[in-house]
């Protein structure tokens, strides 16, 4: 399963990044994608984010875009 997040997606990205909501789905999220969404909550660096649920059992980031990235460029991530 994929998921993007755009602009100001804040509101899922806070709910996933609710450590309670994964330990009972048994679903965690990557240090790397922390990483992103903690930058993410700092400011403005991204266009847009991908992330991915791998096996089940783990969230983590497929690939992001500058913030100078295209629609275009999206579609073809």
């Amino acid at each position: 399963m994929k998921f993007a997040l755009f602009g100001f997606s804040v509101c899922l990205l806070v709910s996933l990044y609710n450590p309670l909501q994964f330990w009972e789905s048994g679903v965690r999220v990557t240090d790397a994608a922390k990483a992103v969404i903690d930058k993410i909550k700092a400011g403005k660096e991204f266009r847009y984010r991908i992330f991915f649920v791998k096996n089940e059992t783990v969230i983590d980031i497929e690939s992001k875009g500058s913030r100078t990235s295209t629609y275009d460029e999206y579609l073809t991530n």
